[in-house]
Order: C-alpha cells, then structure tokens, then sequence
C-alpha cells in the first residue's frame, strides 16, 4: 500500500514563451538534426490530449511550471540550480498533499 508518484518533467519545448536565450537554445537543438526526438517538440499537447494524469491520478504534469520564469534552461531538458530548486518545491508542494489526505482520511 505504497503511495506511488510519478512527474513530468518540464521540457524547453513545452515552454509558452521563450526569451532569446531559450530560443538559441532551441534553434541549435534543431540544427543537430535530432531526428529521433522530434516528437519531443508536441510532448506537452499528447499528454493534455491524451488525458494522462486524468487517467492516472499518481501522474503530475510540471511541463509548465516554467512558463513565466527566464534564465532555468541550460538545454531542452536540463535546468540550473534555481530551476531543480522550482521542480522540488513542485515535488513536494504534490507529495504533501496527498499524504496530508491520506492521514485524514486514515484519522477518520
């Protein structure tokens, strides 16, 4: 009886607005010729299409939690220091929740 979590990390292409940084970032990336990642590019609209994490509630989607805030890529995946410090308060903020849930229930 494990609780199980699973995220999905945020990804430079799934970003709403790049700044120019992240834009070179991006451009570069697509003059490598990655042909076998060229599905990355649409990640974040298969998992809303598909309805992932409706379907299973242990998947959290974290591709946007970016969106306003600059200078955290250093590739299309990788982030800075800053940016694992936003994904872990994310993790958390998630982990919390639940096991916060689960031991009122289990009070009950």
């Amino acid at each position: 009886e494990i609780q199980f979590f699973s995220f999905l990390q945020p990804l430079l292409p799934c970003k709403k607005e790049l700044d120019k940084k992240e834009t070179a970032i991006l451009l570069l990336y697509s003059l490598l010729d990655n042909e076998k990642d060229k599905y990355t590019f649409d990640f974040d609209a298969r998992i809303r299409q598909q309805h992932i994490c409706e379907q299973y509630n242990y998947i959290y989607n974290l591709s946007d939690i970016f969106d306003n805030i600059a200078d955290v890529y250093m590739d299309i995946c990788h982030v800075t220091e800053h940016g694992n410090q936003i994904i872990a308060n994310e993790i958390y903020k998630k982990i919390e929740k639940t096991v916060m849930e689960d031991l009122l229930q289990y009070r009950e």
